[in-house]
């Protein structure tokens, strides 16, 4: 029996085996460091060592460092977070634009490196020294704190965000505002809130550079310090085990939370009473958190700008750290750019519900694995006879960044993938038989800002990682973190001051582009969306609460009876009136808001209102050409002609309104409205007071135009079967309200 593949099945095949190869590639990434140390292991324990294996009980001293550093990191976890969650609860409060997105540019913030808020905090309270008898501690937990701060405020609103609106107006309809934020919105965003606490209880626990710059000994250093004494990595292995377990403990308990924050679906931004009425005690809290937040941000820019006088020597330091600046460059764009396929690949699995335990445990478990230990690894796995020669190459911390950080590209990929549309693929491969066309022309723009993000957080957390790149770093070279590190050592002075602020400054920027990417494009697959959007005239609510998505291409009615809030919707998507609250996306791009308002004209919508509304003092034709000013003169009269004759008005074009009949002049509007072809079209009742059979054949007419300019339609009437043939969706309006759409 013979049989038939098409190019298509030969495709989808390759696209599958592309994602397997892409996804053993990841794998092979950010588990094989801690592989190949424990095959060495297995092998040396069984080749004679094995009385290495004491090493697995710690003795004293080192129970007491694996106990004093689970103490700093729950001291330091405890304090990020509740700060956090105070700076959190006011961005909360915040839902209005713009501040509703700029809330979240608090991230650009978390890629600095510790250390330099070390040394910040160093400059202000020490005059620049580092260690203090009988103070390390102390002024460790505090540095390690504050540099946590802002990625604290983050995971904190994303645990606030993920309680539900409706939950919260319910109880607020009961009780005042202190019970339901105890009672109901704390419980319900604590899962959330609590896996944002490991998150930083992990990232405390494995670092070993703000502690070490204090003199304070980790258990993390401890492991950087066997090896440099035995040079023998099984050792270092099981020295560091109570440590891996520990941490790979916390980092599977935050699998769950993590993934439901990751593929849940965004809420709508909705305004709420709550906060708007905290109670006094809750809003001083609010203002220590902000205090702290304040100090954050502006100690360490005052710090190294007084550091580094005389400023005009920083330009030579700069330039005398040149080679260390484009090595750390290069290993970061590296990094960044080879991340991108494996994650991408790796993302895919996570969303799949079947098969995605693998993946989810191979993107958890790295991130509990201590740098050193990645490093180690990584000489272990390369420095043996190899085909091809990586070891005491610029490939060695180029791979480990990309062991320690594809995992996070891989999370923000799949929580980019969870959120998108997938009918807008589905319909991809009903039009398109070619994937690589499909993924290039509509994969790839969907997830580009996500892609961007990505390669963004790479770069910038590769530009300050330390405990990895120090050990597999060629002889010879050096980064501009190790630099900065070495010369901490030392004290500040003027030099390392330079260097931190350009490092501070790298990040900053690279942040922003991170951040930016996110939040671009926003609307998804939607051309026209409203978030919760209400207009009032006095005490009149023309507009209430309005909600609606409308897809590329769509024909959308809108129905209801006169004086529904019908017409006054269109004019606040055609810009001609601003909301009062809410939001308005075209194109993904905010267009309307209480305190933005794109003009009319740059909105690429042609509209038709209920009265035809020409120009007395203009002929039909002057009147259909004026929204082409872009096009020559003859363009615009061959567009002219072709309207005209496409609404049955040939030889027309001369005449004024004064001398049209009433549903010629309406013709005309609609010719108007069609003339720039436009990507939206409104049109309000334009069918109104004409017969049945010239309303039949405009509305025969219109369907063509569409069909040829794949404009979309938001259509105005209050007659159901003219809705039912122009519209594919029926959204209804009553009493200024939108109510469930339904497809026809």
């Amino acid at each position: 029996m013979q049989t038939n593949h098409s190019p298509y099945h030969d495709g989808d095949q390759r696209e599958r085996a592309l994602r397997l190869g892409l996804g053993a590639l990841y794998l092979l990434l950010v588990l094989g460091p801690l592989l190949a140390l424990l095959a060495l292991a297995t092998q040396r324990l069984l080749g004679g060592q094995g009385a290495w294996l004491r090493l697995l009980i710690p003795e004293a001293r080192r129970v007491t460092l694996l106990l004093r550093s689970l103490l700093y990191a729950a001291a330091v976890s405890l304090t990020a977070l509740a700060l956090g969650l105070l700076v959190a609860s006011l961005l909360w409060s915040l839902r209005r634009r713009p501040w509703v997105q700029l809330r979240w540019l608090v991230l650009i913030l978390a890629p600095v490196p510790p250390y330099i808020h070390a040394l910040a905090w160093s400059v202000i309270l020490q005059g620049g020294v580092l260690i203090t008898p009988g103070g390390g501690l102390a002024a460790s937990w505090f540095a390690q704190s504050m540099a946590l701060l802002p990625l604290a405020v983050a995971l904190a609103l994303i645990g606030l965000e993920s309680v539900e609106r409706d939950a919260i107006a319910a109880a607020c309809t009961l009780r005042g505002a202190t019970p339901v934020l105890v009672r109901i919105v704390l419980p319900l965003a604590w899962p959330v809130i609590a896996v944002g606490g490991l998150v930083l209880f992990v990232l405390t626990l494995l670092d070993y550079t703000v502690p070490s710059l204090y003199g304070v000994s980790t258990y993390a250093l401890e492991i950087m310090v066997e090896f440099s004494a035995s040079n023998e990595p099984v050792r270092a292995l099981l020295y560091a085990l109570p440590l891996l377990l520990l941490a790979a403990v916390g980092v599977l308990l935050c699998r769950p939370g993590l993934r439901q924050v990751l593929l849940r679906s965004p809420s709508p931004v909705r305004e709420d009473a709550l906060l708007a009425h905290a109670p006094a005690w809750l809003r001083a809290l609010q203002g220590l958190g902000l205090i702290a937040m304040a100090l954050q941000i502006g100690v360490p820019l005052v710090a190294l700008l007084s550091a580094m006088r005389p400023w005009h020597t920083a330009p030579f330091v700069l330039a005398a750290s040149g080679g260390e600046i484009v090595h750390s460059t290069a290993i970061a764009g590296a990094a960044a750019l080879l991340a991108l396929p494996p994650a991408y690949a790796a993302a895919h699995w996570l969303g799949r519900r079947n098969r995605e335990g693998l993946f989810w445990l191979a993107t958890a478990l790295p991130l509990a694995i201590p740098p050193a230990l990645v490093g180690i690894g990584l000489i272990v796995l390369w420095n043996r006879p190899l085909p091809v020669d990586l070891y005491n190459s610029i490939w060695m911390p180029i791979l480990a960044s990309l062991g320690r950080f594809a995992p996070l590209a891989a999370l923000i990929l799949a929580g980019r993938m969870a959120r998108l549309d997938r009918t807008l693929l589905e319909a991809a491969r009903i039009y398109q038989g070619n994937r690589l066309t499909i993924w290039r022309r509509v994969n790839l723009p969907l997830m580009a800002p996500a892609l961007m993000a990505s390669a963004a957080a790479i770069f910038v957390l590769t530009i300050g990682e330390l405990g990895a790149t120090l050990l597999v770093v060629p002889p010879g070279e050096t980064t501009l973190t190790i630099k900065i590190y070495n010369y901490l050592h030392y004290g500040a002075s003027d030099a390392v001051a330079a260097l931190s602020l350009f490092a501070v400054l790298v990040c900053l920027a690279t942040g922003a582009l991170a951040a930016g990417c996110l939040m671009r494009r926003r609307g998804g697959g939607c051309v026209i969306r409203l978030e919760q959007v209400d207009k009032s005239y006095g005490p009149v609510a023309a507009v209430v609460d309005a909600a609606l998505s409308v897809a590329p291409g769509e024909r959308v009615a809108i129905l209801g009876p006169s004086g529904s809030g019908k017409t006054t919707l269109m004019r606040l998507i055609a810009g001609l009136e601003r909301p009062d609250a809410g939001e308005i996306y075209l194109d993904g791009r905010l267009a309307s808001a209480p305190r933005q308002l794109t003009p009319p004209h740059l909105r690429g919508i042609g509209f038709a209102f209920q009265a035809p509304t020409l120009w007395p003092h203009m002929t039909v034709g002057q009147n259909i050409t004026f929204g082409l000013s872009s096009l020559g003169r003859r363009a615009r009269q061959e567009r002219a002609q072709d309207l005209l004759s496409l609404m049955g008005l040939q030889g027309m074009g001369g005449r004024y309104p004064d001398q049209l009949s009433g549903g010629e002049a309406r013709r005309v509007g609609l010719a108007r409205a069609l003339a720039p072809r436009p990507r939206y079209l409104l049109l309000d009742e334009p069918l109104t007071y004409l017969d049945t059979a010239l309303k039949t054949q405009l509305m025969a007419l219109l369907s063509e135009e569409l069909d040829t300019t794949g404009a979309t339609l938001l259509y105005v009437t209050h007659d159901e079967t003219e809705a039912a043939c122009m519209a594919a969706r029926i959204v209804r309006m009553e009493q200024g309200r939108l109510l469930d759409g339904e497809a026809l």
